[in-house]
């Protein structure tokens, strides 16, 4: 790509340049969101790099400052826009899932049900239009970043959208078994609307979601293996050089289930995440404070312990187990 822009600002061939987007005026100072540009020197994809849209999945925003630092553009075919943090205020504010700013008074927003977004809405609507539209809607591929946030632990997996068209949904197959991960929730777009992978297989981006990470910690494993994932991408692509590590399809799931307490009180887990679990099976329990058990924990079906509250302290009504069942 001669010449690579996004908003005001450009990157010729064979150069990396890092800057942000104005977002939305705030009290004290302006909103921006940082992104870098790596414009290869040869023809090649657009490929948009994500993270942070929740501000507390450190993995994610790990592993996209590694891209940025690692990543010499001579060695790119095409273009990298990487925006490590879309979420700044969550980032800053260590808020888990939400942007916390109040959108007029009705309480704080999830953005990754937000997009596209709107340019004449409050700030989690503002942040969605921004990326949307300067970024993700000029892009040929999406590998958008995430990881269990700072309530959970999650079996590293990716996450991808079909939607009936036979090649699109050839090329999202073939995004995440180029991931490397074993596991892939597989969904159609139907009633999926506002999540940024949704949004993209809309206008005919193919998009994959990289899950990697747990309950707000750095485990540079964990980095390396969301940067492997998007590496080997990136082989395939064609964006980086060398032959990609040749993977079988993950194994595909078809639904999340959610367990959640009746009863509030303390946490205690008798299976560990990752393990094939049957309906029935008793996954825990929740301790009253006199010591005594207040609820089994028990799968309603067969599947995968895909996800747990790393908080033991629960309420009633929340999400404290997810089941991941095969199709």
């Amino acid at each position: 790509m001669k010449i690579l822009k996004i908003g005001s600002v450009k990157a010729h061939s064979g150069s990396k340049v890092s800057e942000a987007l104005f977002v939305a005026d705030r009290p004290a100072h302006p909103l921006h969101m940082p992104f870098t540009i790596i414009n290869g020197v040869n023809e090649g994809p657009l490929v948009a790099i994500t993270a942070g849209i929740h501000g507390t999945e450190y993995v994610g925003i790990a592993a996209a400052l590694d891209l940025i630092q690692k990543l010499n553009p001579k060695d790119v075919s095409g273009g990298l826009v990487i925006v490590p943090v879309v979420n700044i205020p969550g980032y800053e504010w260590r808020s888990k899932c939400t942007c916390p700013v109040e959108d007029d008074y009705s309480g704080t927003r999830n953005i990754n049900r937000l997009f596209p977004g709107k340019s004449d809405a409050t700030i989690a609507h503002q942040i969605a239009h921004v990326l949307y539209n300067q970024i993700v809607s000029k892009a040929n591929f999406l590998i958008d970043l995430h990881g269990g946030d700072i309530y959970e632990y999650i079996v590293p997996c990716s996450m991808a959208y079909t939607k009936g068209d036979k090649e699109f949904d050839f090329k999202v197959a073939e995004l995440a078994r180029y991931s490397g991960l074993e596991y892939c929730i597989r969904r159609g777009i139907e009633n999926l609307d506002g999540r940024l992978t949704v949004e993209a297989a809309k206008i005919g981006v193919p998009a994959i979601t990289i899950e990697c990470g747990d309950h707000g910690v750095i485990d540079e494993q964990k980095v390396n293996l969301a940067l492997d994932a998007v590496m080997n991408i990136l082989r395939y692509l064609n964006v980086l050089a060398g032959k990609p590590k040749e993977y079988p399809y993950p194994k595909m799931i078809k639904g999340m289930v959610v367990v959640r307490a009746k009863k509030g009180g303390l946490l205690r887990s008798h299976v560990r995440l990752g393990s094939n679990v049957s309906a029935g099976e008793k996954l825990g329990e929740i301790q009253g404070l006199d010591g005594g058990v207040k609820e089994a924990i028990i799968s309603p079906v067969d599947g995968l312990l895909i996800q747990w509250s790393s908080n033991p302290s629960v309420t009633s009504g929340e999400s404290v187990v997810e089941i991941a069942e095969f199709g």
